[in-house]
């Protein structure tokens, strides 16, 4: 599970068993928002725990930025899904865990 918030999102409660991973690391340039190789982007999913052919679980605030590691992981041949309805879905349900 890979929560793609930032990191005051994060330390605002995570879900149980995610990593946080930002979303922004996939770019070698963030200006003209140019993407990591696929090595690159393979590395950083193996440092947030992501091994290969391991399927991943992608999720945000809303789904927007989940979408976007979503699409990274795919395109270096990583299985992904992404969470629908994301933090806000999780965090609304009172009998569901959180990690503060």
């Amino acid at each position: 599970m890979l929560d793609v918030r930032s990191t005051q999102e994060w330390n605002g409660g995570h879900l149980p068993g995610a990593t946080l991973i930002l979303w922004q690391d996939l770019y070698v340039d963030r200006q003209t928002l140019k993407f990591k190789s696929p090595a690159e982007i393979r590395a950083l999913l193996a440092v947030a725990g992501v091994a290969p052919n391991q399927e991943c679980v992608t999720y945000c605030a809303v789904g927007m930025r989940a979408s976007l590691m979503y699409w990274a992981a795919r395109s270096v041949g990583i299985p992904a899904r992404v969470y629908v309805g994301s933090w806000q879905d999780w965090q609304r349900d009172s009998s569901n865990p959180i990690v503060r």
